[in-house]
């Protein structure tokens, strides 16, 4: 009866274990996981430190150093500790691939899992970003934007070759469209 009780704390505590990376289809992309880590971190644990500044000024300006100093160091120590933990298992569970003329992204991000597959023919825009925070990484992004408008667009963080990958896409887009005339 232990046995069960451990093994439903550490599901509980931990969640299910993030799927290897693993080939999803015959072509997967590279993600640099260590950089893709950082930035994903970063990325969620910068406004909350902002925002624990703000509050161990607010009641520093009370008076109460020791009051202040405890609330930041605690909620800080805390706060990093877990968004290191997400950040890693997001990035890990992060896979990208092209088959044929469809291109997949899968992500589970705190129990919530996406699959999103796209025709490669219905892609109007492949953009490359580079944010300062994903210059600072060493990641990129590319959006594919589908004609239609509303919200269909797929985000590819963190590819490993973003520029190679976005000249492949294209020239993949042109052959489908090339293809259909």
């Amino acid at each position: 009866m232990e046995d069960n009780n451990e093994n439903l704390e550490s599901l509980i505590d931990n969640g299910p274990d993030p799927k290897p990376q693993k080939p999803l289809q015959d072509n997967p992309y590279e993600i640099s996981l260590n950089s893709l880590t950082t930035y994903f971190h970063l990325r969620q644990f910068f406004p909350v430190f902002i925002i624990l500044v703000v509050l161990a000024l607010r009641i520093l300006a009370s008076g109460n150093f020791v009051w202040a100093a405890a609330v930041f160091f605690v909620t800080y120590v805390i706060f990093y500790k877990l968004s290191t933990v997400i950040a890693e298992r997001y990035a890990k569970s992060v896979v990208y691939a092209f088959n044929g003329n469809v291109i997949y992204a899968e992500t589970a991000y705190c129990g919530f899992f996406s699959q999103k597959t796209l025709p490669i023919d219905k892609v109007s825009r492949i953009t490359l970003r580079r944010t300062p925070l994903m210059h600072f990484c060493k990641i990129s992004a590319l959006d594919l934007d589908v004609s239609g408008g509303g919200d269909n667009r797929i985000r590819l963080y963190g590819l490993a070759e973003a520029a190679r990958v976005r000249t492949e896409l294209i020239n993949a887009r042109s052959a489908a469209l090339n293809k259909d005339v």
